[in-house]
């Protein structure tokens, strides 16, 4: 299952705002083990790579680039998975409108009648957002990926 893998570029604030161009894949190991391949059908507990490479096609720097990935429908994030090529600041969410750091990230839940405040654990995580703390170059290709378990 992977649907619902549609990353979100959502700022790039740029005087000339070049073209960004974002590709998205799901990898799983291969029946050996040893490579990654596209990710079709996966079946429960599998761990599934989810990544995206960012294209800066124009001709000037892409400035304030932030990149948030929903976690997929039926998949929970994996701890500490987020992993990038560029320098960025990572952030989660819950609810795709709060972000923060994994230290920072709480979330509401009820026990016995009480609503409570407690820390989000990675399962809690439904949006990964990366935020590149350097321009990206024209022509320049950044990539931002995280694990997810299928439920």
């Amino acid at each position: 299952r992977t649907e619902n893998w549609l990353p979100l570029v959502d700022e790039c604030a740029s005087v000339s705002s070049p073209p960004i161009k974002v590709v998205s894949t799901a990898l799983v190991a291969s029946l050996s083990g040893k490579q990654l391949e596209a990710a079709t059908s996966v079946p429960p507990g599998a761990k599934v790579l989810l990544k995206s490479t960012i294209t800066n096609s124009g001709a000037a720097p892409a400035k304030d680039l932030v990149i948030t990935n929903p976690v997929p429908q039926h998949m929970v994030f994996d701890s500490l998975s987020a992993s990038n090529k560029t320098a960025t600041n990572v952030t989660f969410s819950v609810d795709g409108v709060n972000f923060a750091s994994a230290s920072a990230l709480t979330v509401k839940v009820a026990k016995q009648g009480v609503e409570l405040t407690r820390a989000a654990q990675p399962s809690d995580y439904r949006f990964v957002r990366w935020t590149l703390s350097n321009p990206l170059p024209a022509g320049a290709i950044a990539e931002v990926a995280f694990n997810a378990t299928v439920e």
